[in-house]
């Protein structure tokens, strides 16, 4: 779009069902050297695979073997982890929040991770699934997780342009006695297992596993192979100047974690207003960037024992009343029960009681 000033903005609008994140800067680098006149990168490098080839390794793999591999790693996991108390219809305009550690924490981040034997993502988690645990009031976390999905299998599938990506389930299980890396030592060795099947569609699990929706949160964590001096360079090849980019997207998850890794990681929280109260998101940003900073600071301090903000607390599901003189638990069951018979959590048509109103405002998207 050219502007009254002599500048351009370029904008690009793509499906998700198109690329992936991690296609995005191998967009970016190949529009540049194709306005150039020059070849792209993936064609000059002679013979690439193609996406096609993606689908036929997909189409080659042992799908039942990968699902036995589910069903044994999620035996433990008896119902869905869901942070949402309504289910309203889910909007494209997400409420966002963005929090920020410093360079310090960031590098202490990477220490602790590195001593411990485990990527920095795995930190992530591990602190997301504390957080989780907190929001459920459950020893057990289970969310979605974003995996890149490009099989070290077909080569040059890292410079090629798709959806690759996979969202699949992680299970946590919490100890209070356990120690922040040892959680998250516990957590690497066991994922690591599951490695070999990240490609398995979600809804396939969902389906071996017999329980529907899993969870309604998801994480990702965004380690794209972002050179900015190389898109840079095919930019100004171009007779362009780069002055910068902005990505806009959302999530149809109650709440949904993005961590962008580099000298100061950021997170960004999402979530659905009409599934979970700003409050409840608020609290859930707070904790997640307090539990980090204490893997940083202190890994070896038992969950347990973890200072808590005092804010994520399990997600509203209605007000307490105090319960009449003599009167049994049944007895209190049976009545509500009674009285509101669509509210059973039991219930094929379950509506939980709304979330109490907000007590905070975070920026809505997109911006004004």
């Amino acid at each position: 779009m050219r502007r009254a000033d002599g500048t351009a903005s370029v904008v690009l609008t793509l499906h998700h069902i198109v690329v992936d994140g991690w296609s995005l800067p191998i967009v970016a680098r190949d529009l540049f050297a194709e306005y150039a006149g020059t070849t792209g990168t993936v064609a000059s490098t002679g013979e690439q695979a193609r996406y096609r080839d993606h689908l036929a390794w997909l189409a080659g793999t042992d799908t039942e073997t990968s699902l036995q591999v589910w069903r044994a790693a999620l035996a433990e996991v008896t119902e869905p982890s869901r942070v949402a108390t309504e289910h309203g219809a889910r909007v494209l305009e997400p409420v966002r929040q963005d929090h920020l550690l410093t360079a310090r924490e960031t590098a202490g981040l990477a220490d602790v991770a590195r001593r411990t034997g485990v990527t920095v993502n795995t930190l992530v988690q591990a602190a997301w699934a504390v957080v989780l645990r907190g929001l459920t009031g459950r020893d057990e976390a289970l969310f979605g997780v974003t995996v890149a999905g490009r099989p070290a299998e077909l080569p040059g599938a890292e410079d090629l342009v798709g959806l690759f990506i996979n969202t699949v389930p992680l299970a946590v299980r919490l100890d209070p006695a356990e120690s922040l890396d040892a959680l998250a030592a516990r957590l690497g060795r066991e994922q690591s297992t599951l490695l070999d099947h990240h490609h398995v569609a979600l809804g396939d699990i969902q389906r071996a596993l017999g329980m529907g929706e899993l969870f309604d949160t998801l994480l990702s964590f965004e380690n794209y192979p972002l050179d900015l001096a190389a898109i840079t360079a095919a930019a100004q090849d171009a007779g362009l100047a780069l002055t910068g980019a902005r990505v806009r997207d959302g999530s149809h998850y109650a709440i949904s974690v993005v961590v962008e890794p580099g000298e100061r990681m950021r997170l960004r929280v999402r979530h659905q207003p009409q599934l979970v109260s700003d409050r409840t998101a608020l609290a859930a940003g707070a904790e997640l960037l307090a539990t980090l900073r204490a893997f940083a600071a202190a890994p070896a301090t038992p969950l347990g024992r973890l200072a808590r903000t005092g804010e994520a607390a399990p997600a509203d599901r209605g007000r307490a009343q105090p319960a009449p003189a003599a009167t049994t638990l049944p007895e209190l069951f049976t009545a509500q029960a009674a009285r509101t018979p669509a509210r059973l959590p039991c219930s094929p048509t379950a509506k939980p009681s709304p979330t109490a109103g907000s007590t905070a405002a975070p920026t809505r998207w997109p911006p004004n």
